[in-house]
């Protein structure tokens, strides 16, 4: 089975359904795939998600879907586009191409918790 991890602190926002969508540079995740997720690349199982879509897209595409709606499905405050491009450079920041100034293309993965 396959796995995705989050940061620590989105697990708690993932298990009360209100974190629904990530968006990550690579993936071999796809639609209708059930995968496990984990906080940090070493944590523990946390439960399971089904994958209910997958899209390509560019990052800044988020600009695109910008609404509170969409900023609280990645995880963050309604007002948060600024918050999620800081904790995004700061996750890509040693990835050459990946910051949000180089626009790369990623996945944009929705998902839902299963019990």
């Amino acid at each position: 089975m396959k796995a995705i991890s989050f940061k620590p602190e989105f697990i708690p926002m993932i298990k009360d359904r209100t974190k629904t969508v990530t968006r990550r540079i690579d993936t071999k995740i796809k639609t209708g795939d059930e995968v496990y997720f984990k906080g940090g690349r070493t944590g523990k199982k946390e439960g399971y998600l089904k994958i209910l879509d997958v899209e390509s897209q560019p990052l800044k595409g988020i600009t695109k879907y910008y609404n509170m709606y969409e900023l609280v499905r990645e995880g963050f405050d309604i007002t948060g586009l600024s918050e999620f491009v800081t904790a995004w450079n700061k996750i890509n920041r040693n990835k050459k191409g990946y910051r949000w100034e180089d626009n790369p293309e990623v996945y944009r993965i929705e998902f839902r918790l299963l019990k």
